[in-house]
């Protein structure tokens, strides 16, 4: 198979086929000539502004070099926001600069400590996980409370799980748990309000159900939102509230979607983004994606964080362009966010040149980042990308060896085979004929056919493995049958004596 088949293979699982490929709608002219005009004068809040939308891909095609460019006229002056975003630009190894992790998390620390609350996020993460920064779990919480203080909802959903379970200077608390996991939900985090249920319902089924159905009935619109989820998807809990019985709430769709949308028309914006997903899905209220993008634009409106991989996605459905263009400036922000299918797929976009301008490095920068969060399609796509290089990238196979070790505990067959090629060839890293020859053969039994075709050769002769002729004729058998041509040659080639040739 040539490379660039093997790799457009790849991006089809990723790729929006039918979108469309105009560039995004500009800035009009005017604002845009306004903002450059302020900024080139020395406006750091105007050249911040222009960083951010050039960024997120706001009312303008998203370009790097720009993000840089204004960025660091921004942050030249000491302004926080244009700091962070020239953090970014170091971290993401984009607009020209190298990845520099010592330097973003630098300028995070300036940003931060400037009181820009998306820094300290950023910041926290980099304690965290000790990216440019040694890692100190103590200035990560630090920097994570801050950020919760300043109404990051990500933030504030971090901090509640750690009161919740307990960390690194965070004592147990669930009164705190709440509080936040509240404050997180409220601005339509999923994970939060799967969290606080979870909190509210360790406390006891029975006494935390009647809580939400008392405060329902007194019109509070959160817990609406949580009762109709609950009734969406049932609950059944280990806490046992009545002898050696677990506690239960049963599926009701009816009640679910009634709950769900008495608080989404009151401005629940959880329940606006649930309301979306049940007119996308279709699985309640009949599938209507124009209904689900109304209620999912509703919820944005309002503050809340939809999903907005999934927005995207329904708007380059659209036969409108205006529409498709939308669809693709959410897909930006998702990516923002750190949605790491929305990095896949803006990363394969980048690469091909789809919707945007090709940059190739930048498109791989996205596809790390995802692999790096353990996106596992996107630890394949690197493997892959490495191994058959790309585009004027010339394969490597250190790097696609070093991403297949980590890819394949996933257990994809693909992943195996691939793996177990490189451990016999000795490519990416020292020979080791058995071990790689195991992987192929996990992988052939997993239907595999080039793997079958492999493992029946190795077996037959007793390469890597234990000769055993009557296994590699059965696993040549099942290539051969599955339409391997080669594997029919070979087969027939070991069969002539059975067959008395």
């Amino acid at each position: 198979m040539k490379r660039h088949h093997i790799i457009s293979s790849i991006f089809a699982f990723f790729m929006v086929q039918y979108c469309g490929g105009a560039p995004c709608v500009e800035m009009k002219y005017e604002e845009q000539a306004l903002l450059e005009k302020k900024a080139e004068g020395g406006d750091a809040t105007a050249a911040a502004e222009l960083a951010e939308r050039y960024s997120r891909g706001e009312g303008c095609t998203t370009d790097y070099e720009k993000v840089y460019m204004w960025a660091k006229k921004a942050a030249e002056t000491g302004d926080a926001r244009g700091q962070r975003l020239l953090g970014s630009c170091y971290m993401l190894g984009v607009g020209g600069v190298e990845k520099d992790a010592k330097k973003a998390a630098e300028l995070y620390r300036r940003a931060a400590e400037g009181g820009n609350v998306e820094a300290m996020e950023s910041l926290a993460f980099c304690y965290s996980k000790g990216e440019g920064v040694p890692k100190d779990e103590s200035l990560a919480v630090l920097w994570t409370k801050r950020a919760a203080e300043g109404g990051a909802a990500a933030a504030q959903y971090r901090l509640g799980i750690m009161y919740a379970q307990g960390h690194t200077d965070v004592p147990k608390d669930t009164i705190a748990a709440r509080h936040w996991l509240k404050k997180a939900a409220a601005q339509g985090h999923e994970g939060a309000v799967t969290a606080l249920v979870t909190v509210i319902f360790s406390e006891g089924g029975a006494e935390a159900q009647k809580e939400l159905e008392d405060a329902a009935a007194k019109g509070d619109r959160q817990a609406k939102a949580l009762l109709g989820a609950l009734y969406l998807r049932g609950l059944q809990t280990g806490k046992a509230t009545e002898g050696d019985v677990s506690f239960e709430i049963k599926k009701d769709i009816e009640k679910g979607v009634k709950f769900t949308r008495e608080a989404a028309e009151e401005g629940d914006v959880y329940a606006m983004g649930n309301m979306g997903e049940l007119y996308w899905v279709g699985l309640v209220v009949g599938r209507d994606p124009s209904e689900a993008v109304k209620w999912w634009k509703r919820a944005a409106a309002a503050g809340g964080k939809v999903n907005q991989t999934t927005l995207a996605i329904a708007l380059m459905q659209s036969s409108q362009e205006n529409e498709r263009e939308e669809g693709l400036r959410w897909l930006e922000k998702s990516a923002a966010t750190g949605n790491t299918e929305a990095q896949c797929m803006l990363g394969s976009f980048y690469l091909n040149g789809r919707n945007v301008k090709k940059d190739t490095q930048y498109g791989l920068s996205l596809i790390i980042t995802a692999a790096k969060a353990e996106n596992k399609g996107a630890q394949k796509m690197l493997v892959l990308l490495y191994y058959y290089g790309y585009d004027g990238m010339s394969p490597n196979y250190d790097e696609a060896r070093e991403w297949a070790e980590i890819a394949v505990s996933d257990g994809d067959r693909d992943i195996q085979k691939l793996l177990g090629l490189m451990m016999v060839r000795a490519e990416g890293g020292p020979r080791d004929i058995k071990r790689g020859v195991e992987l192929i053969k996990k992988s052939a039994d997993q239907g595999e056919v080039e793997a079958q075709l492999l493992f029946g050769s190795f077996v037959y002769v007793g390469c890597g493995v234990e000769k055993n002729e009557d296994l590699g004729r059965a696993y040549l058998k099942k290539a051969a049958d599955a339409g391997n041509e080669k594997a029919k040659e070979l087969y027939e080639e070991v069969t002539k004596g059975d067959k008395g040739e």
